[in-house]
């Protein structure tokens, strides 16, 4: 009987510790993610900064390599060198800075070592080296040729928007480089604080039949531009910043957008696709006064961004007839309310088809002021059939801007809303002085308060950014 009874305590604890041991194991999370195809690992990944996907490596011996199989690499700058760039003044900030950028460019050449892709979709380096580190840049641009990227961004301005005088000039006629990089693959194409020339773009849009996005900004080896081909991709073209450029021609079949901010030497060929256009510096304030000579496109365009530094005296501006415009843009820095809404009210009545139109403003001062004009003349009615959405950037409550809110109300038959904003993003500066901080705040505060006034008249206001007090 004894014997019994103990053969049943003996089975009862072995049937207890089997239930624990299982129920424990029960609660062990169990790795499903590693567990799933390279191919989605690497998608995961890919959501990742370079170096926190290059952190999973130390998981397990399954994670040791996914992170090498990436195919878009984005070097930015590390946030460490932006806090830094401020002492670029005294000798030790220019020592941490130096510091900061050999670690940096050490640590992307031991990243490309160690990649093991095939190819790469896109490839991304924002950082502000120049022509003394060509070696490892010409390294990085062949990298990317060799692994057939479909995008390169090379943005290599200085931090902080400092200037750069000896930019690095992209490998294309240099003997730097043992042979020219292919880049048959390329989709699109950022040079930022980068020299290229002319005939090193003329290369570029021949050799790479897929090429359909080119940005360059601030080239200064780019002096005169010709894009012509019936057989380009080319879709979107846009050019900044270039100080030295004197001439551009553009005939190219496929073309969709055109941005351009320099000179105003610029004329057009065949470009029967053309839908977009922005103007600006100086080659936007010579078109707004002679549009007539975009007459043989102004029909087709369905966007257009004009800036304009400087209302001219003239009352009459005259405007083709812009058939398929859908939104207008208008970046002005005016005090002249009376000349301001003369060139706004004239744009949109050559604007048949608009259906949103922006004007953001300025004053010559760069800050919004709060004192109203007197009277200003009325703009002549002009019945919108298309017109639904107005956004008015940089309201200060100006007479003129309460002349151009009841003109589109009485106006817009379709008007659905008008955005007021009194913030500009170009002015949120980082001013070093508390006097303009809070002269900048007082006064958004004040144009905020007269929008509010404004929202119990017009009911279809919708108000943005306003500070209360």
């Amino acid at each position: 009987m004894f014997k019994l009874i103990m053969r049943r305590k003996r089975r009862c604890r072995y049937a207890h510790v089997k239930r624990h041991k299982r129920k424990k194991e029960n609660n062990v999370e169990e790795d499903k993610i590693s567990k799933l195809p390279d191919d989605v690992l690497v998608f995961i990944l890919s959501f990742m900064t370079m170096k926190e996907a290059a952190r999973t490596s130390v998981l397990s011996r399954r994670w040791r390599k996914v992170w090498a199989f990436i195919p878009s690499l984005n070097f930015d700058a590390p946030n460490k060198l932006d806090q830094e760039v401020s002492l670029y003044a005294n000798p030790r900030g220019l020592k941490l800075v130096h510091a900061a950028r050999l670690r940096h460019i050490n640590w992307i050449n031991r990243v490309l070592e160690s990649y093991q892709g095939s190819t790469i979709d896109k490839f991304r380096v924002q950082f502000d080296l120049d022509e003394n580190n060509k070696h490892d840049l010409d390294r990085w641009v062949n990298f990317a040729s060799e692994k057939k990227v479909k995008e390169l961004v090379m943005d290599l301005n200085k931090v902080g928007g400092i200037s750069q005088d000896h930019k690095y000039t992209f490998p294309l006629f240099c003997n730097s480089v043992r042979r020219l990089p292919d880049f048959s693959s390329l989709r699109t194409l950022l040079l930022k604080g980068v020299n290229v020339s002319g005939d090193g773009i003329d290369y570029l849009l021949s050799s790479c039949m897929y090429l359909g996005q080119l940005y360059v900004l601030g080239s200064m080896s780019l002096v005169d531009l010709k894009v012509d081909g019936q057989s380009l991709s080319l879709k979107h073209l846009k050019i900044k910043y270039c100080r030295n450029l004197e001439s551009i021609y553009i005939s190219a079949t496929n073309l969709l957008s055109f941005k351009y901010s320099g000179r105003p030497q610029v004329s057009f060929g065949n470009v029967p696709n053309l839908v977009e256009l922005r103007c600006g510096d100086k080659y936007g304030e010579y078109i707004t006064w002679n549009f007539l000579q975009l007459r043989n496109i102004a029909f087709q365009l369905e966007t257009l961004t004009l800036n304009v530094y400087h209302v001219q005296e003239t009352s009459v501006v005259y405007f083709p007839v812009l058939t398929h415009l859908k939104k207008l843009r208008l970046f002005v820095v005016s005090d002249d309310d009376e000349r301001l809404l003369a060139l706004a009210s004239s744009l949109i009545e050559a604007s048949p088809s608009l259906h949103k139109f922006v004007l953001v403003v300025l004053s010559n001062h760069c800050l919004p002021y709060s004192r109203a004009r007197g009277s200003v003349e009325k703009a002549p009615k002009c019945p919108h059939q298309c017109l639904k959405v107005v956004e008015l950037v940089g309201f200060v409550g100006r007479t003129m801007e309460i002349e151009m809110i009841t003109y589109f109300i009485e106006n817009a038959v379709m008007l659905e809303e008008i955005i007021v904003d009194p913030v500009v993003k170009y002015m949120l500066l980082p001013f070093k002085r508390k006097p303009m901080i809070d002269l900048y705040a007082e006064r958004l505060k004040a144009a905020g308060e007269r929008a509010v006034q404004l929202k119990s008249e017009f009911p279809k206001l919708v108000l943005r950014n306003i500070l209360y007090s």
